[in-house]
């Protein structure tokens, strides 16, 4: 009886991710209703919690981990929209016909996503000391 081979995992190339991440901000950048989203949601989001919570020191305590959390939602919300949109107009099947791993193309979209979220997170945090 011989054991089953274990699966190869490949290195992740990443001349491949950096082009996927670029190729998905290029897409974002050319869509302007997720740019608003993008800039917008979480700034009204922390808004909003201003306004919800009357307590100053309750907003003290909890409005700082609302920063982080608020923008990185909104990127959880955006990638699944843009990875839904990739299935349907049938560009992830050609991405995955391409000698592009899963991996790779899973690091290049949390590489954009995550930097954007960085971005936002910055514009909310900003706005709210401003």
């Amino acid at each position: 009886m011989t054991a089953a081979a274990a699966p190869q995992v490949r290195p992740i190339r990443w001349a491949l991710t950096w082009a996927t991440a670029r190729r998905v901000l290029a897409q974002l950048r050319h869509d302007p209703r997720t740019v608003a989203m993008l800039l917008a949601v979480p700034a009204v989001l922390m808004i909003l919690l201003r306004y919800v919570v009357d307590n100053p020191l309750a907003l003290n305590r909890f409005a700082p981990e609302f920063i982080g959390i608020f923008p990185f939602v909104v990127m959880f919300i955006v990638a699944a929209v843009t990875t839904q949109r990739e299935r349907a107009r049938g560009t992830l099947e050609r991405l995955m016909a391409m000698p592009l791993a899963k991996l790779d193309l899973l690091v290049g979209y949390a590489i954009a996503f995550g930097a954007l979220a960085c971005v936002q997170t910055q514009r909310v945090k900003c706005g709210r000391a401003g």
